[in-house]
């Protein structure tokens, strides 16, 4: 299950299942960025009945894959599976 907290307070509870999820590119205050953004689809699997994006902005496709994939083992494989992946999303040490 994917639990969504909205800013007014309620919660959007959907199944993993029933969102189709894509890295979207647009341009904002901070320039070209990347996201993933999960669309919660319709029984007749056409209509977009909301959408939400994943706690991740990058400059790059490339840059926001590995956050998406953590996020994809952690709910299709568990948590144990998503650990392999920490290595790829984790900030390098401060100097």
């Amino acid at each position: 299950m994917i639990y969504i907290f909205r800013t007014d307070g309620t919660v959007l509870k959907t199944k993993w299942d029933d969102v189709f999820f894509t890295c979207t590119k647009e341009r904002d205050i901070w320039g070209e960025t990347w996201n993933v953004r999960g669309h919660i689809i319709d029984a007749d699997r056409k209509t977009v009945k909301e959408t939400f994006s994943l706690s991740i902005i990058g400059t790059s496709r490339e840059e926001i894959e590995p956050h998406w994939e953590f996020y994809r083992r952690y709910m299709e494989n568990g948590p144990q599976m998503a650990l392999g992946n920490l290595e790829l999303i984790c900030l390098p040490p401060l100097d």
